[in-house]
């Protein structure tokens, strides 16, 4: 295959918690403890299904996992 019929790799927009869990290394009870505290991202519920948006995961990382009433401000400020 050329260079040019390649496809490039990317991250799927929305993973699960297992994919969640090797992001953030933290246990799957922990994620949800701190989901329950307001202190996680809120999943997106598709069905049966519990998602998270990856690009917003990254981001919530790289500002150093700030609350929710904190992340939402943000948004707001946007």
């Amino acid at each position: 295959m050329s260079p040019k019929n390649m496809q490039p790799i990317t991250q799927p927009l929305l993973i699960g918690i297992d994919k969640v869990i090797e992001k953030v290394s933290i246990s799957r009870s922990n994620i949800y403890d701190l989901m329950n505290a307001g202190r996680f991202l809120e999943p997106i519920k598709l069905g049966k299904r519990v998602l998270w948006n990856y690009n917003e995961l990254e981001e919530w990382i790289n500002q150093k996992c700030p609350s929710m009433a904190q992340w939402r401000n943000r948004e707001g400020a946007k």
